[in-house]
């Protein structure tokens, strides 16, 4: 290993020769806007930003052991398959004998390849994640207003507001200035040029020429120190990788074990994530994760479950490279029957509760009708009862060694069938009366709406979206209305809260939910009288109907909705 130094700007002209690459087994960029920021504040404050680790290798020994190796992302998207770096295709044929492949320091190499010579696509607010056109670039700008007095923070980065991401729509004042300019000057005679071309004052002066000096020194805190390693060995790579990443680095244990899978398997990462990229873009959007999905190919292959990088051996990679095939179909399957019943992002609370459909759907059973209406059934009492929480990989063990018990090409899936098994703290999954009295404590949001898809059977979510309508109007418990009642403060603040529960929420097609908009239940019902509909479901007959009887419309229709939720969850 020897101990060596570069500028900023040496490195951008080898990521623009692409001779620094990365390897499979690195993991994706993970850094937010506010890191690269901070990075470059780092950078002009003249504050160190840590030591790199590069390994020399030669083309032909890259392309000789047929080694995955990709390129740098400069222009990065939270989009699903924006995210990810581009493979360099093998043979490489170039006229660089010596590559660098960058062992530590990717997030700080993308991040200022990001901010000197790309963009960064975030998802804008409020927008759904699964359309591109919601997700705004923008590119680093750099506020030559602000004097340098950065301070220090705990990440050994500084914050404040030297750096920003813009976007083409945002306003720009004179002050701002395009980072990406900066690799157009050469000496500092252009950079004082500029300055007095466009009467910039002195603050702005000294910030540029920062910036400048720290692009292009090639010693000191501005420089890119890095240790070489020159040895044509990819497992002692990765041994240094594993070792200097699992030491105080914030990688994640998912991307480690990643690592080793690409050891026996080196399309790994390529195909782990292409499955991620397809599940999570059906429907309205998932959030599968590499850390569940490595955790799912254990369970599907009989493995332990526990992610230990050191008891990460052949024996449970090997089975996963074996039978990538079915693991694919299997989530793929699962992920369409999620996306069917309208399952997103929005109201999944736990993906571990994922894990035996998977299984079974792994195992040779099918998504048919009958058993699509069992796996919502389980997964309503999974995620009721929050069966997966703490102890996940037990229970995940526990429920395994249900399904390897049976014939899953033969037997039908059932709720049933994981009835009593242990979930951990002493509970046994299954679903009682306090269970079924919890979903009535919950606001307006995935559970409920999980819970009235259940007992609305006649309802089809799969041919059209449905809303969770408030039948007594959201807006008519706001303090202004709800004052002309004359209850006390308590009862007020109890109403508001209770008028997000489940006796005062139907499903309602969204065009009915639209129409029906903010009307009293009184006039609701009376439109559906005079055009022959029938009263909502779980409809409590003989009781007043106006908002000052509130409770006791909850209380009964509570009664009615219980029963039925019973009904439905109890095996």
């Amino acid at each position: 290993m020897s101990y060596q130094s570069k500028s900023i700007r040496d490195i951008i002209n080898g990521l623009n020769d692409r001779i620094f690459i990365l390897p499979e087994f690195q993991r994706d960029f993970v850094w937010k806007d506010d890191q690269i920021t901070a990075l470059f504040v780092s950078l002009i404050s003249g504050y160190p930003i840590g030591t790199f680790i590069f390994w020399k290798v030669k083309r032909d020994y890259i392309n000789s052991q047929n080694l995955n190796v990709y390129e740098f992302l400069r222009d990065f998207s939270e989009y699903e398959d924006k995210k990810y770096s581009p493979q360099i295709h093998l043979p490489i044929q170039s006229l660089h004998d010596d590559y660098f492949v960058v062992l530590d320091g990717q997030q700080r190499i993308t991040s200022l390849l990001i901010g000197l010579q790309g963009s960064s696509s975030r998802i804008a607010a409020n927008k759904r994640k699964k359309l591109v056109r919601n997700y705004v670039s923008r590119q680093l700008y750099l506020d030559l207003s602000f004097p340098l007095e950065g301070k220090m923070g705990d990440n050994g980065l500084t914050q404040d507001g030297h750096f920003l991401f813009l976007s083409e729509q945002d306003e720009k004042l004179p002050s701002y200035f395009l980072v990406a300019k900066i690799l157009d000057f050469h000496d500092d005679a252009e950079v004082y040029g500029y300055c007095q071309k466009n009467g910039l004052d002195a603050t702005a002066l000294s910030n540029l020429a920062s910036l400048f000096h720290a692009i292009n020194d090639k010693e000191g805190n501005g420089s890119i120190t890095y240790f070489e390693i020159e040895k044509d060995d990819v497992n002692r790579a990765i041994d240094i990788f594993v070792k200097v990443n699992s030491s105080g680095t914030p990688l994640s244990k998912a991307s480690l074990l990643l690592t080793r899978i690409t050891e026996k398997w080196p399309k790994a990462k390529k195909e782990i994530n292409s499955l991620l990229v397809n599940l999570n873009r059906l429907g309205d959007g998932f959030a599968f994760s590499s850390e569940f999905m490595i955790r799912a190919c254990l369970a599907l292959t009989d493995s332990p479950v526990s992610l230990k990088i050191g008891a990460f051996k052949d024996g449970n990679i090997l089975p996963i490279r074996d039978n990538w095939h079915k693991i694919n179909q299997a989530f793929m399957t699962l992920g369409c029957f999620l996306a069917k019943y309208g399952f997103s992002r929005d109201n999944i609370t736990s993906y571990n509760a994922l894990m035996p459909i998977a299984y079974y759907l792994y195992r040779g059973g099918e998504s048919s009708s009958a058993n699509e209406k069992e796996f919502r059934r389980y997964l309503a009492v999974a995620l009721i009862t929050r069966a997966f929480g703490g102890t996940s990989d037990t229970t995940i063990t526990e429920f395994r060694r249900v399904l390897q018990n049976i014939d899953c090409v033969k037997t039908p899936f059932n709720l049933s069938l994981f009835v009593g098994t242990p979930i951990g703290q002493g509970r046994n999954f299954g679903i009682d009366d306090s269970y079924i009295e919890a979903c009535f404590h919950e606001k307006k949001g995935p559970q409920t709406l999980m819970v009235l898809s259940l007992i609305y059977p006649e309802i089809d979510v799969t041919k059209m979206q449905f809303h969770q309508d408030h039948l007594h109007p959201f807006t008519a418990f706001d303090d202004k209305k709800i004052k002309k009642l004359g209850l006390d403060a308590e009862t007020v603040k109890r109403w508001q809260k209770e008028r997000n529960y489940l006796p005062n929420l139907q499903l309602l097609p969204s065009p009915d939910n639209e129409s029906k908009n903010d009307r009293s239940l009184i006039d609701y019902l009376s439109s559906l009288q005079s055009s022959g509909q029938p009263f909502p479901k779980f409809w409590p007959v003989g009781i007043s109907y106006e908002l000052k009887d509130f409770d006791v419309f909850q209380q009964q229709r509570k009664a009615l909705m219980f029963e039925a939720i019973k009904k439905v969850l109890t095996a």
